[in-house]
């Protein structure tokens, strides 16, 4: 497992915006350091060299 960014957002709507480090793919599924699963990749946005998941 590996770091692929920081989480910047987390709404009220339990969507999670993260500035990404490391490439993902749409429908990723993103755990924490114990392996629990915190967010699933919906939508890449922003620019080609600095992404964001969300």
């Amino acid at each position: 497992m590996q770091e692929v960014g920081e989480i910047l957002h987390l709404a009220t709507s339990g969507r999670v915006i993260v500035r990404l480090s490391k490439i993902v793919t749409q429908d990723q599924i993103l755990c924490d350091e114990n392996s629990t699963k915190v967010a699933k990749v919906t939508e890449l946005i922003g620019p080609v060299a600095k992404p964001y998941a969300s």
